[in-house]
């Protein structure tokens, strides 16, 4: 004999619409964060069979659970998507609630307490065990569909159908590539691979320099851009952090990029002494004369000792207006000139791209 006891008449009068019935989740637009439902046929399971499933069922990637009911506007909706499926009369649906005996407290699945026990039509059921069920009921009392929470007090209970609820999808961040860069340069950083699985955009952008060389005083321009700046202003690694969130607030695991800043001139140091080692491994029959060989290695070690007494200016300045303009013929007009020193454009091209790239470090301070 089953005793009802009205706490509260939880009757809620639908609206039919064609929503999927044991088909595809759909979501509460815009309201409750923006999580998916679905009805599912269990083929008469158990709650804990049916928990069981939920629990091992995904959607975009997100781990499903028996639904939760938090609010009435989730209640109507639940109601809406099982009335639109136009299912059995007196059919009943296992959702996210149990309790241990007749006296604990309901407990959600996600571990929160019910707050609101009025919201049953309380059916005890047989005693067999002490774990207590929940489920959705639809009845036609009415001449329509009206859904009420009923407990069911027997673990052996079997019933057709539960709805699972999957939380909203988290976006994806992408801080982008690690970046290798001179000190003093501008690094440009950019979200736009970031991603959403189900194209809830516009996604909002936090991004966080976490660390930072002890004696740098570098800041992100902009911490809320897709694409904020900066400049790093000391040698080091510079990790900025970048956290993004979806239109329903879900939001990103953290993603890193990291920012290597060297000093410029060290780096001007090794192009140069690694300019030497190119020349010094070139056949003397490359150069007008084989005297220029020695001579040429020579101009580059005098650029070396100006940059080690701090006349980065007068470094540049034999640099370009020295060194270049005997190895630039080939790059300005494809063949060597009268004033270059290495008489086939392959050998010259490679110190060319050694020679412009020490001025361009040099060009900021001299």
């Amino acid at each position: 004999m089953k005793k009802v006891c009205v706490l509260t008449i939880l009757a809620l009068f639908v609206v039919l619409t064609s929503s999927a019935f044991a088909g595809d989740p759909v979501r509460l637009d815009p309201v409750l964060e923006g999580h998916y439902y679905q009805i599912v046929d269990v083929s008469e399971a158990r709650w804990t069979q049916a928990a069981d499933a939920a629990a091992a069922s995904s959607y975009h990637g997100v781990g499903g659970h028996l639904v939760v009911i938090t609010s009435m506007a989730e209640a109507y909706f639940i109601t809406e998507l099982i009335a639109g499926g136009n299912p059995p009369l007196d059919s009943e649906y296992w959702i996210g609630l149990v309790r241990g005996c007749e006296t604990c407290p309901w407990i959600w699945v996600t571990g929160e307490q019910l707050t609101s026990p009025n919201l049953f039509w309380e059916d005890e059921g047989s005693q067999t065990t002490s774990e207590h069920f929940a489920v959705l009921r639809a009845d036609d009392s009415y001449g329509t569909y009206w859904q009420y929470w009923w407990s069911m007090g027997n673990g052996l209970v079997v019933y057709a159908y539960s709805v699972v609820e999957y939380p909203n999808p988290p976006p994806s961040g992408d801080a982008g590539q690690d970046q290798l860069v001179v000190e003093g340069t501008l690094v440009a950083l950019d979200g736009v691979n970031s991603s959403d699985p189900d194209n809830d955009y516009p996604l909002t952008f936090s991004w966080e320099m976490s660390s930072k060389p002890n004696e740098s005083s570098a800041a992100l321009n902009d911490p809320s851009s897709e694409t904020p700046y900066f400049t790093p202003d000391v040698p080091g690694d510079y990790v900025i952090q970048l956290v993004v969130t979806d239109s329903f607030g879900a939001s990103s695991e953290p993603d890193n990029v990291t920012v290597n800043a060297f000093s410029w001139q060290q780096e001007v140091v090794d192009t140069l002494n690694e300019t030497i080692t190119t020349i010094d491994d070139f056949s003397p029959d490359v150069f007008k004369n084989t005297n220029m060989k020695k001579a040429l290695i020579n101009k580059i070690n005098a650029v070396l000792q100006l940059i080690d007494l701090g006349f980065y200016g007068d470094a540049y300045t034999k640099l370009k207006n020295d060194l270049l303009k005997k190895t630039d013929g080939c790059a300005n007009s494809g063949v060597p000139d009268k004033n270059d020193w290495i008489k086939n454009c392959e050998t010259q091209n490679q110190l060319y791209t050694l020679i412009t790239y020490a001025i361009d470090l040099l060009e900021p301070v001299r």
